[in-house]
């Protein structure tokens, strides 16, 4: 049920937006003219208050990824105490993607990541109730949940690697020109990859490897109709 990588993405994310402090919050002595000290820290300041969002995030993160270590071995009732542990994890974690998103709002340049907070806190699973339909479908929500933790912080981890860098973020999410309100798929999924394109009787067919197993394919899938329809009202 869980992916054990998902523990080494907010590891990595951390280092690099530390690293993209450090950048962001030197004096620019390479450039012409060096900001002045004031500038410098206010440049800095978004990046580090992100930074302090993304250091709760991983140690909530960390948390709930151990609930779920031998999940599949639980009986029922075991299933609900971990999932109920899970939620309070989920509840901080979530919080924090509330302080991301009014970060972003205030500083442009940030659309990158706000979107992909928009994702992770549309799918931070509910409450849980004891019996067998809420927690199937509960197991369900928390794999979409992880899978979508895996395909952020991937994108996450690159926008970092930006910022580190200096450089400013662009608008990764591109659109169909025949549905211009629909994203394609693997400017919203990290491990979703454009193939080909092709034209057969004036249709036009987009090809793209959505997983490396069935399973992967299938939450991709469903992670990209999710997304497609949550700002859109495309169904």
């Amino acid at each position: 049920m869980i992916k054990k990588t998902v523990c080494l993405f907010l590891i990595i994310l951390f280092v690099l937006l530390i690293s993209a402090c450090g950048k962001a919050s030197g004096n620019g002595g390479n450039g012409p003219s060096a900001p002045s000290e004031n500038t410098a820290q206010a440049n800095a300041s978004p990046i580090l208050d992100i930074v302090a969002c993304f250091d709760d995030i991983r140690s909530n993160g960390n948390s709930l990824f151990a609930c779920f270590d031998v999940f599949n071995s639980l009986n029922s009732d075991q299933k609900y105490k971990k999932f109920k542990e899970a939620e309070t994890y989920t509840s901080l974690m979530d919080k924090q993607y509330d302080s991301i998103t009014e970060i972003c709002k205030k500083n442009s340049g940030l659309e990158n990541i706000a979107s992909q907070i928009r994702l992770l806190k549309n799918l931070v699973p509910g409450p849980v109730e004891n019996n067998s339909q809420s927690i199937e479908n509960a197991t369900i929500l928390y794999q979409l949940y992880l899978q979508q933790i895996s395909s952020s912080f991937n994108f996450l981890s690159e926008d970092m690697k930006t910022i580190s860098k200096g450089t400013p973020l662009s608008d990764r999410t591109s659109y169909y020109d025949e549905v211009p309100k629909m994203a394609k798929p693997d400017t919203v999924i990290y491990d979703i990859t454009f193939l080909d394109s092709t034209t057969e009787n004036n249709i036009i067919k987009y090809t793209y490897n959505i997983g490396k197993d069935i399973t992967d394919a299938q939450l991709n899938y469903n992670l990209y109709l999710i997304a497609i329809g949550q700002d859109t009202g495309l169904s």
